[in-house]
């Protein structure tokens, strides 16, 4: 199937304003109130980026993103987005959501805010526009007000004026932002670097000369890459090496890269054409962004050519390609399935070759390092990107890039976003190194406010809320840590829990539940799980022929538990003992116990907290299982 030209017939919004038009006034009114700068993510880290601009009454911003997690140090979560506490605190002042690029660093998050507050308008690129409508369908969010921009659109409101110009990254319809305000002009880089060999997306030079013309006031450009030098390689010499390797090797080739670097899907594709290769696509993400640029005319190719995975075997090994998701190790990804042997159609063979088009991300190195070693043993060959198989090329400018950029710009002042703090140091460092005015450089952390009073910028003394929410499942929290140390400490020392039914007033124990065991010993001991419940219930009949309370109940019996479980199996699990105190009419009366009538091991129930409970149980002791 093929698709017609790239973008055609889209109804791209804004104003057509020539940049004379757009330029500041030569007399300026002189301001009192300054336009302020900061991060609510993307400082000092990799990933979540967000920024926002605000006058008085109005807040632009820009970008929405996740930022994927390390889950061997928080297991359960799936990524980190900003906050939305000061927008939330601001809804009312809330104008539009600029969309940079269609990158999850970019766009991740959106779902997640969307649940809490509101846009009156989301600006968005072509291809990012697809990836966000997909999203909110697969999420249940209500549709939004979705107007496309292209580097020709210009949005205004209240205090600002909003344009565009393009960049080449490693997703189409990449841009940067040049926002005019009251103050002075500020520019948002954007993910950029130069590619002059690029057919499409070049870096719009004479659109950023017009701006520069403007006078850049205060420029936050990204510094990802500062700390590699030069140049980065050409995407063209990329795709020639990964002609070369797939043009010699025999058997099934295995290909993984960026999933939205859709322009190096579209050439792997015309490669695996010319061999007369069929294509099998793996992954959902992938999967997502290739149809999102199939339906607006940004990825063409004969729909013949690809085949479904229970399909692959009805052809020679040596025609068949396989794209998949993979390339940081992600543990649900369908390269680190197939490392494991869970795919239903595709199990790795000796003879295939595995080709990983891409870098690793920071903090992603253990995952990436176990899926390579987990690859090996199948015995297949594997190319990874080196110095001297160049088979991946960075989205992110490196230094003579970013310093180009900056000559091109000629901003005032200049705040690194983007990046950990190496790389914000670094970018700094490679301004100063061209003449840059140290102090005219702010590396700033997420919540830092950097104001723009009359075309003067300075670090002020203000503050935002900029803390890090972490995605656990559907819901967002900012326990995040607390939730996963609890559970790194649950899988490391296991868990025992018992539940105990009681009278307070009068004394009585009416029931006491065998002990639920999971990871602090096998339950096939059952010798050793007998012994232990009977020393628990002989416990119980100690205690209870005198004076006690809830709590020292509980903590009498955690302590007889813990001593067994160390003496036998040197384990120390977390003991949890839960103790019900009602009548029993109200025990038996429902299966399910009112909630202000349970006694957890920090609560109270009907009793009050220390008061003693008389009398010997009446409830049997004696057997595996207490009951009524």
């Amino acid at each position: 199937m093929e698709t017609g030209t790239r973008g055609e017939n889209l109804e791209i919004g804004g104003l057509e304003i020539s940049s004379e038009s757009i330029k500041k006034q030569d007399n300026p009114v002189v301001q009192t109130i300054p336009t302020k700068c900061f991060a609510l993510g993307g400082i000092e880290e990799i990933g979540k980026n967000c920024y926002c601009i605000e006058h008085d009454d109005e807040i632009l911003v820009i970008d929405i993103g996740v930022k994927f997690v390390n889950k061997q140090h928080l297991p359960g979560l799936s990524g980190v987005i900003p906050t939305m506490d000061y927008l939330k605190k601001n809804q009312q002042k809330l104008k539009a959501l600029i969309i940079s690029h269609g990158h999850e660093d970019h766009i991740g998050g959106i779902v997640h805010a969307l649940k809490q507050i509101s846009f009156p308008v989301i600006y968005t690129p072509i291809i990012a526009a697809e990836l966000i409508k997909r999203k909110l369908d697969d999420n249940e969010i209500p549709a939004q007000n979705i107007v496309l921009y292209s580097d020709k659109s210009v949005f205004a409101t209240k205090h600002f004026m909003i344009d565009f110009y393009r960049v080449n990254h490693s997703i189409p319809d990449s841009f940067g932002v040049s926002i005019m305000s009251p103050n002075g002009l500020i520019v948002c880089s954007g993910d950029f670097r130069f590619d002059f060999t690029s057919r499409n997306d070049k870096v719009d030079l004479y659109k950023i000369g017009q701006i520069a013309q403007r006078g850049v006031d205060l420029l936050m450009c990204e510094s990802t890459n500062a700390e590699q030098p030069g140049f980065n390689d050409s995407e063209k010499g990329v795709i020639n090496e990964l002609h070369n390797i797939m043009s010699y090797v025999k058997g099934r080739i295995i290909i993984t890269f960026f999933a939205s670097n859709i322009g190096r899907v579209e050439e792997v594709f015309k490669i695996a054409t010319s061999l007369n290769k069929k294509i099998v696509i793996l992954g959902h993400s992938i999967d997502s962004n290739i149809s999102a640029s199939q339906r607006v005319g940004y990825l063409k190719f004969d729909s013949k050519t690809l085949i479904s995975s229970r399909d692959a075997a009805s052809y020679p090994d040596d025609e068949i390609l396989i794209i998949c998701t993979g390339s940081q190790g992600e543990e649900t990804s369908a390269l680190s399935n197939i490392s494991k042997n869970k795919h239903p159609h595709i199990k790795l063979k000796s003879t295939d070759t595995i080709i990983f088009s891409s870098n690793v991300i920071p903090g992603n190195t253990y995952a990436f390092e176990s899926l390579i070693n987990r690859l090996c043993k199948s015995g297949c060959e594997i190319h990874l990107n080196t110095p001297y198989l160049r088979i991946h090329s960075s989205g992110h400018a490196a230094k003579l890039e970013q310093q180009l950029f900056v000559s091109l710009i000629r901003p005032n002042f200049l705040m690194p976003i983007h990046g950990e703090t190496r790389m914000l140091k670094c970018l700094y460092r490679n301004c100063v190194e061209m003449g840059f005015d140290p102090n005219k450089i702010f590396v700033v952390k997420n919540g830092d406010v950097v104001h723009l009073l009359n075309r003067e910028a300075y670090v002020s003394q203000e503050k935002v809320d900029a803390f890090p929410v972490y995605i656990d499942g559907n819901e967002v929290t900012a326990s995040g840590e607390d939730i996963s140390k609890a559970r790194s400490e649950l899988g490391n020392r296991g868990y025992l829990f018992m539940h105990i039914f009681m009278n307070g007033k009068t004394g009585e124990i009416y029931a006491v539940s065998p002990l639920v065991n999971a990871g602090s010993y096998f339950v096939s001991e059952s010798n050793f799980s007998k012994n232990l419940n009977h020393l628990v219930q002989q416990e119980i009949k100690q205690i209870t022929r005198s004076k006690f309370t809830s709590d020292e109940l509980r903590t009498k019996l955690t302590q007889t538990i813990s001593k067994e479980l160390y003496d036998n199996k040197k384990q120390k699990p977390i003991v949890e003992i839960i103790i019900t105190d009602d009548t029993l009419e109200n025990i038996t009366s429902s299966p399910i116990l009112p909630k202000d009538k349970e006694t957890s091991s920090g609560g109270t129930g009907e009793k009050e907290e220390g008061k003693p409970l008389m009398g010997e149980s009446t409830g049997s002791l004696d057997g595996e299982e207490s009951v009524v």
